[in-house]
């Protein structure tokens, strides 16, 4: 049996693999319109949870290792993540994120879970919110995630002073 040598079997996987570079650009710059085509709220339909402290729990834990880095411990957008991206030279340069507040009043997501559900999933063209649905969280965790924001992060909290 022939040998292939190492360095010619791997270029052969990668362009097997690899497709061309233009097409690995375009799905990177659609991705958002990729996850739209495989967003469907009937990923969410079988989901339950014992109660909401159940589904808080788990949200607390999704939001530490996935969310608080950009949006902040508290939702107010003020996690200060720094993010590597190509000026119009093509120069690394540094860019620190800045999320809309999900404490504003009236914000979008803050009573409708549906389209909270749908906007964890898909992601933001606008700002580089990931699509966390087709790259790394499971609809379960999307769930909790989202009772954990609307419960927690975005609930009225009570007014310290008047407890005085």
């Amino acid at each position: 049996m022939r040998r292939v040598p190492l360095g010619i079997a791997i270029a052969i996987l990668l362009v097997a693999c690899g497709g061309n570079k233009q097409e690995q650009t375009t799905a990177g710059a659609d991705s958002v319109g990729i996850a739209l085509a495989q967003y469907a709220p009937a990923l969410f339909d079988s989901i339950s949870w014992p109660d909401d402290s159940a589904a808080v729990n788990r949200g607390s834990v999704v939001w530490t290792f996935s969310c608080k880095r950009c949006h902040g411990e508290t939702g107010a957008g003020d996690g200060h993540f720094v993010q590597q991206v190509k000026d119009a030279d093509g120069k690394l340069v540094a860019d620190t994120l800045a999320p809309p507040s999900m404490l504003t009043p009236g914000w979008t997501y803050g009573t409708d879970k549906v389209a909270l559900l749908k906007y964890i999933y898909t992601g933001s063209g606008q700002q580089p919110m990931p699509h966390w649905g087709i790259s790394g969280l499971k609809p379960r965790d999307i769930d909790a995630v989202a009772v954990y924001i609307q419960k927690v992060v975005v609930a009225p909290k009570p007014d310290s002073t008047k407890a005085r």
